[in-house]
């Protein structure tokens, strides 16, 4: 009895990991979107790269990857130049706090990191 409870259990943990795997680049492409959304631009970038290394790379997959590199790119910029006109008024503190905030949303930007020292 313990035993058939423990292999249902175990088939329905399958199955839900199943159901929560990307099988297409559409389904990848709103995954991909909501990341960005929610500033989550590292994780949108590894969500491309690690469907690309299962699935045959396509136009579509190269589209949205460049759209998630790109929308990352801004992302640093924009908060490169608020920090920066941040200290230019003298309000490091500021400064430091978009950083970090951006630091957060992209831990991964090299750039970041390079104009935060």
């Amino acid at each position: 009895m313990l035993a058939t409870r423990f292999i249902i259990a175990l088939l329905l943990l399958i199955m839900a990991g199943c159901a929560t795997q990307i099988r297409s680049t559409s389904d990848l492409a709103g995954q991909v979107d909501q990341q960005l959304v929610e500033h989550r631009y590292g994780d949108a970038l590894r969500s491309v790269e690690e469907f690309a290394a299962r699935e045959p790379n396509t136009e579509h997959l190269g589209r949205l990857r460049e759209h998630a590199v790109a929308t990352a790119a801004r992302y640093e910029s924009e908060a490169i130049v608020a920090a920066n006109e941040k200290v230019a008024g003298g309000d490091w503190h500021a400064a430091q706090v978009i950083y970090r905030k951006a630091r957060f949303n992209y831990p991964e930007s090299s750039a970041l990191s390079a104009a935060e020292k």
